[in-house]
């Protein structure tokens, strides 16, 4: 089975207008959340962002 977008990447699926900027930004945040419930430190965390970002 063919995922959606991949044989036809010039098509565009209703609700999929922001989709690469979302899932980009859905990527990182999940990055962080997933730290902190490893008990990485929320400041910490914080201070890592605005260094990389």
């Amino acid at each position: 089975m063919q995922r959606r977008g991949q044989g036809f990447p010039h098509l565009s699926w209703p609700g999929d207008r922001h989709s690469s900027t979302s899932n980009k930004k859905e990527n990182i945040m999940g990055k962080y959340f997933l730290a902190w419930l490893c008990g990485v430190p929320a400041f910490l965390l914080v201070l890592i962002y605005l260094f990389v970002h």
